[in-house]
């Protein structure tokens, strides 16, 4: 019998494309039998976001200035209210002093005065009798008085007039008190600020 001649064999191309494709079928199983085998695709794992990073870092950044900002604000405050209590202190003792000498020298004054005008008054009632026909003298003695009497009404609106000063002291030294209230008061706002910044910064 003859022989039947043997088939050449398929071109490498067609060899390497029927491998591709077996391995292509085998994967494409491997994956269909790992999908139906478990009951969720595998997600891969998250990678930290870049951009959020540079955000928090950002953010982070502001928060420390504004925490400096503020800590520079609480000294220059705190600076403020020393300054306001010690020149308050000065001005109170300055006042008190000035309070002090004008009392002392109103005192010393009206003493003066009262012992004046009670000499005078003697003088008269003791000269009264012998004096009656003398109306110069008497006039010239009753001139006197009306300048002591002069005197003392104007040593008296010198007084109230003190009395005005002081008591405008007195407001003066209030407002300044409650200017020094408002001034802890904001150093403590502040204070407090700076505590929650802090904290903020600490947790951020």
């Amino acid at each position: 019998m003859r022989s039947l001649p043997e088939a050449p064999p398929p071109p490498l191309h067609r060899r390497e494309s029927s491998r591709s494709s077996g391995r292509r079928r085998r994967l494409s199983g491997s994956r269909r039998s790992s999908v139906c085998g478990s009951g969720s695709p595998s997600r891969p794992p998250s990678l930290p976001d870049p951009h959020a990073k540079a955000t928090a870092l950002q953010e982070n950044k502001k928060l420390q200035e504004e925490v400096e900002q503020v800590r520079r604000s609480l000294l220059e405050v705190g600076d403020k209210c020393e300054a306001a209590v010690v020149k308050y202190e000065l001005y109170k003792i300055k006042s008190k002093g000035k309070i002090h000498a004008l009392r002392s020298d109103y005192q010393s004054e009206l003493e003066a005065v009262r012992r004046r005008v009670t000499q005078l008054e003697a003088e008269v009632a003791l000269k009264g009798d012998q004096l009656r026909a003398e109306d110069t003298l008497r006039r010239q003695l009753e001139e006197d008085l009306g300048k002591t009497r002069a005197e003392r009404q104007e040593m008296a609106s010198r007084v109230r007039e003190s009395e005005r000063a002081a008591q405008e002291q007195v407001r003066e030294v209030k407002l300044l008190q409650e200017r020094v209230n408002l001034l802890k008061e904001e150093n403590d706002r502040l204070g407090e600020r700076l505590q929650d910044l802090t904290l903020a910064a600490i947790v951020g």
